[in-house]
């Protein structure tokens, strides 16, 4: 059964959705790579935030067709953003910035 997570990332770094869509550019709303047959990602957007000192936000959203695959989700992300993030959001829930609180973090999303 196919479930969806949104995931949102505040960062400052210009090329990190490139980075996750594995595509060298700004992806475009839309975009999706599959990292296996039951997990794949679409970039939902690049949100600008111009005023005062805020990070932009990365909106991905996320489907699973297995609890499988979370560990490898996890993976796949951090190895793309650790370090260049300042806050990580499942399902609009702010998630500690550690690996392990992302995959427990994911794991209660899918539960629910």
């Amino acid at each position: 059964m196919e479930q969806l997570l949104t995931i949102d990332i505040d960062t400052s770094d210009q090329q990190l959705a490139a980075d996750i869509m594995s595509n060298g550019s700004e992806p475009k709303v839309g975009a999706r790579i599959r990292l296996h047959d039951d997990l794949s990602i679409r970039f939902e957007g690049h949100y600008l935030r111009r005023l005062g000192n805020h990070p932009d936000t990365l909106s991905l959203l996320v489907s699973i067709q297995s609890e499988a695959v979370i560990i490898s989700l996890v993976n796949y992300l951090f190895d793309r953003i650790d370090g260049r993030f300042a806050e990580l959001r499942v399902n609009r829930k702010k998630v500690e910035l550690s690996r392990d609180q992302a995959l427990l973090a994911i794991g209660d999303a899918l539960q629910k």
